[in-house]
């Protein structure tokens, strides 16, 4: 046996490409084909081998197919405002998912902000000024479960980022920030 390990799987790939070309192709004119479209006398070192460099460049001269128009990038979702002492029910996210909230306290308030009930485990994630990333933040807490809490004994003023990480799916949790 001769030829390299990948001589295999780019003839196929270019025979595949010819089929497209042409559906009513026989293996034998793929075979021709791949003969005939290849450059001959430009491998070295070629005992045992056809001594032929294949390309997958077709040349039927026909103009390929328009790519269709790509789907526009997904937007982030804006992230929601929480009211002083005001349950948020019902919040639900698949495994590695982000929900992301905010609340504006003002300075020297004792901040709590806590995650309960439902299905599933989430962390919570909390910063000043900035939204918080895995290895940056305030506080975190990531207990098995939903029952999380950040608290804040003397906020500086200023927006609080709040994120829920999706540890695995979680379903009906309710979060609430007081101060």
């Amino acid at each position: 046996m001769s030829g390299t390990s990948m001589a295999s799987p780019h003839v196929a790939g270019v025979a595949a490409l010819y089929l497209q070309e042409n559906k009513n192709l026989s293996p034998n004119q793929i075979k021709t084909l791949l003969s005939d479209r290849s450059t001959k006398g430009k491998v070295s070192d070629t005992q045992g081998t056809p001594n032929k460099l294949l390309y997958s460049l077709t040349d039927n001269n026909t103009t390929p197919n328009p790519e269709p128009n790509p789907q526009p990038e997904p937007q982030p979702q804006p992230d929601s405002q929480l009211t002083n002492g005001k349950v948020v029910t019902g919040i639900s996210g698949k495994q590695g998912e982000l929900k992301k909230f905010y609340i504006d306290v003002p300075a020297g308030r004792r901040l709590s902000i806590e995650t309960n009930g439902g299905t599933g485990n989430l962390d919570l994630y909390v910063r000043l000024g900035i939204e918080p990333e895995p290895f940056a933040w305030d506080c975190a807490s990531y207990r098995n479960g939903n029952n999380e809490v950040c608290t804040f004994p003397n906020t500086r003023e200023g927006r609080h980022f709040i994120t829920l990480y999706g540890t695995t799916e979680f379903n009906n949790v309710s979060l609430v920030a007081r101060y």
